[in-house]
């Protein structure tokens, strides 16, 4: 079954810590990948355990003006490494980045900056998106179960593409919308 992100309309991808520390960069606003892929939004793992090397990084990232959201607040390392030191680090890592917002117990969603990014903390992934004004890619509007239909959202300098596919063993008529900055949509 597909993630409740992706059925209310977000694409996302995973990566590993490795790749937020040396791989990632802010370009206008947006978190960028040397082989192009760009993302609106970094979403730390549902956990208060982050190594202060990757936390130092999502600073960075922040500060550059990335927006950075967490349900959780870190405050302890999952690594023995420099120990107790590393737990003190984070702490003061989750400081840097969530402001003000790390003093307080974690209720609803909050927003902070850190350098020219914006953070959240707590609520869920799809509240830190509508908080950021970042629209589902596309919206399944019909009078059965949207869960059959898959789609991938690919961008150019010039066009949006969609491919919409309807995994159900049945013919099914719907409506969709896509976030498409106003152009005429083709088929």
């Amino acid at each position: 079954a597909p993630y409740p992100l992706r059925l209310a309309g977000y694409d996302y991808d995973v990566c590993p810590a490795e790749v937020v520390k040396n791989r990632m960069s802010v370009k206008d606003g947006r978190i960028t990948l040397p082989d192009g892929m760009s993302y609106r939004l970094l979403v730390l793992p549902p956990t208060d355990r982050m190594t202060p090397e990757t936390l130092r990084s999502v600073v960075a990232l922040a500060k550059a003006g990335a927006a950075i959201a967490a349900t959780t607040l870190p405050v302890q390392s999952p690594s023995l490494q420099n120990h107790p030191r590393c737990d003190a680090d984070v702490k003061a890592l989750a400081r840097e980045l969530f402001g003000e917002l790390a003093a307080a117990p974690v209720t609803g969603i909050r927003e902070s900056r850190c350098g020219a990014g914006k953070v959240l903390l707590g609520g869920d992934v799809t509240q830190a998106l509508t908080a950021l004004g970042i629209q589902p890619d596309v919206t399944f509007t019909s009078a059965g179960k949207e869960e059959g239909f898959r789609w991938i959202h690919r961008r150019t300098d010039t066009a949006d593409f969609f491919f919409i596919a309807n995994q159900l063993a049945e013919e099914k008529q719907v409506t969709c919308t896509f976030r498409a900055g106003g152009a005429q949509p083709e088929l």
